[in-house]
């Protein structure tokens, strides 16, 4: 990787690490995301819409301890270069 790879890297841990030396004021959750992703849908933003539910479902996420690695399906494949692919 290229020296802005990392570090945009560092920027984006020392943001969540910055966050989480807060002690008891600390925030519950942080966000790390690429800026050319958009987290919401900019036709779906209003009061009803999942971005504004995004704290409820990580929280129900979080209590269920059902995580995404655990719902990965068995027939996915990944084409992770030309000459490796991995599969479930």
């Amino acid at each position: 990787p290229g020296l802005e790879q990392y570090i945009a890297a560092f920027k984006k841990w020392y943001g969540l690490l910055r966050l989480m030396d807060q002690g008891s004021s600390a925030q519950d959750y942080g966000l790390m995301l690429d800026s050319e992703l958009l987290p919401f849908n900019e036709k779906d933003c209003g009061p009803d819409s999942g971005w504004h539910k995004l704290l409820a479902r990580l929280q129900a996420a979080e209590a269920s301890k059902e995580w995404t690695a655990a719902r990965v399906s068995t027939d996915a494949t990944y084409k992770v270069s030309d000459t490796l692919t991995w599969s479930g």
